[in-house]
């Protein structure tokens, strides 16, 4: 296989960002301040209704936070950076012998 080009890997790079940030703008107007989950509650009537999708619409925003946690973004970003700071070393050598070395400097 050849080798990945600086632009293949900036391609992932935004692709990746694309996906988080607009989950991100997602969750902001799902589950932020004055949102729509808060309206469906605010809506909510009945002998069943009030009780289960409130737990319901509680596990989607639950679901949405673990979407954007840290550690998940890391998941989708580290990959990218790694293969960046791969081609970095074996581009430019940029004074660090191996990968680790180089993402130790990093973050």
């Amino acid at each position: 296989m050849a080798a990945i080009t600086r632009a293949e890997i900036e391609t992932q790079w935004q692709n990746a960002v694309d996906i988080l940030e607009k989950t991100r703008v997602f969750a902001d107007g799902t589950v932020g301040i004055d949102n729509e989950l808060d309206t469906l509650y605010s809506s909510l009537r009945g002998d069943v209704t009030p009780d289960r999708l409130s737990a319901a619409g509680e596990e989607y925003r639950r679901g949405l936070s673990d979407l954007l946690d840290p550690s998940r973004v890391r998941d989708f970003l580290d990959p990218i950076l790694r293969e960046y700071a791969n081609r970095i070393i074996t581009t430019f050598g940029a004074g660090y012998e191996t990968l680790d070395n180089l993402m130790t400097a990093l973050l």
